[in-house]
């Protein structure tokens, strides 16, 4: 388990797919939404201080009994200035989305990034769940991935792969 986003140094990557497992554990918090994430453009010293893009699980919701829960199962938020409530406040719906996510099954999912855009696709899909046309540090930020757990929480990544587009 970890409680920081572990970061791999991959040069300027434009697509990656991996996979995520994410058990009910003894060790987890009742009150975690067992969030996992996968860093992209990641860089700890990208204008002075760690800068990040970033989709992330929320996998309680996926099939959460609560609507507003379930449309909130994944999101896109850039750190440090565009956190996920800031974007939820200003432009509410725009980053986030429902997908069908169990807990402790696996998960697949690839992100597409080409310049300021990116797509998330989940479960093979053949249309992305999530498109963000304007990716908050534009096409200039060109670092690492990472990868994170929640805290409290027990999960595993298989399967990472990062392509290079021509």
């Amino acid at each position: 388990m970890a409680d920081v986003a572990q970061l791999v140094r991959a040069p300027a990557c434009d697509a990656g797919g991996w996979g995520f497992k994410s058990p009910h554990s003894p060790h987890s918090s009742r009150f975690s939404h067992f969030l996992r994430t996968f860093d992209f453009r990641s860089d700890l010293k990208f204008y002075g201080e760690l800068s990040l893009l970033r989709m992330f699980f929320r996998l309680t919701n996926g099939r959460a009994d609560q609507q507003l829960r379930r449309n909130r199962a994944t999101q896109y938020f850039s750190y440090p200035d565009w956190k996920f409530d800031r974007l939820r406040n200003k432009v509410t719906g725009h980053y986030e989305t429902y997908v069908d996510l169990v807990t402790g099954a696996w998960t697949k999912m690839r992100i597409e990034v080409s310049g300021d855009k990116a797509k998330l696709f989940v479960h093979d899909n053949e249309h992305p769940n999530i498109i963000v046309k304007d990716l908050k540090h534009g096409s200039e930020m060109r670092s690492g991935i990472g990868l994170f757990i929640d805290n409290g929480t027990e999960g595993f990544f298989k399967n990472l792969s990062v392509k290079h587009s021509s």
